[in-house]
């Protein structure tokens, strides 16, 4: 099943890009950039870092995990990515500053099946006929939402709803230890979709927007990147998608 690939990230309105995206053997860090391709590959990783902008070096650690992925072999690993993750988040821990985190989102291509991975609040949507967010946040707000405390409405304008509480890097070592890589595992389709994002996506366009932006695959990705400069960007904001031909 061959797939379109599309890029984009743009710091937005902050000093520094701390996102970092990863797709196949490419890993891209730009202040503005974007682009496509196509995958024949059977077999492959796209995935998003979103440094933590309330830590130090948020772009290393963000930089750190995208370019340990982009080693990884999808064919093998991609019913135990999160047990790599783990590997890399263990590297992590002597080789960048004891102060920085990032989160991560992505996917493993196998075959027909697509094997869903986060930690922290960047995202993983599947576009099929409706958009489904197959990803899960570890997020202050989100925890609200799973204990009943607050509706999916409320939690959209929260004040605290970019307070993440689990993530990749030193900064989460030891903290948190009763959280985990969130992990799904959907079939995927010709004429279907994938969207990996940072947080900076949905919360500048929103659910339906981003849903109608990719009701038309083909143009899915150029349609996002004009509602992104017609709404204006409140953040970096960088996304993945891919059609599945």
């Amino acid at each position: 099943m061959e797939a379109r690939l599309f890029w984009f990230m743009d710091i937005g309105p902050r000093d520094t890009q701390e996102d970092c995206v990863m797709f196949e053997d490419i890993v891209k860090q730009v202040d503005q950039g974007q682009g496509s391709k196509k995958i024949i590959s059977d077999s492959f990783i796209a995935a998003i870092c979103d440094g933590l902008g309330g830590h130090d070096a948020g772009e290393v650690a963000s930089r750190f995990f995208c370019d340990n992925l982009v080693k990884l072999d999808p064919s093998v690993i991609c019913s135990v990515i999160d047990e790599e993750l783990m590997k890399i988040q263990n590297k992590s821990i002597d080789m960048i500053p004891s102060s920085c985190g990032t989160t991560i989102a992505g996917v493993i291509k196998h075959g027909d099946r697509l094997f869903v991975f986060n930690a922290g609040d960047s995202r993983v949507y599947h576009m099929k006929g409706q958009l489904f967010q197959v990803s899960h946040d570890h997020s202050y707000v989100q925890d609200l939402v799973d204990n009943e405390y607050i509706s999916e409405e409320d939690a959209i304008g929260h004040p605290y709803r970019n307070v993440v509480t689990f993530g990749m890097g030193p900064v989460f070592q030891n903290k948190e230890s009763d959280r985990r890589i969130f992990l799904q595992e959907v079939m995927i389709r010709r004429g279907e979709g994938v969207l990996i994002c940072s947080d900076g996506i949905y919360e500048s366009i929103g659910h339906s927007a981003i849903a109608e932006a990719l009701s038309i695959p083909e143009s899915g990705g150029d349609r996002l990147v004009k509602l992104l400069f017609d709404n204006g960007m409140r953040d970096n904001s960088s996304f993945v998608y891919i059609w599945f031909q």
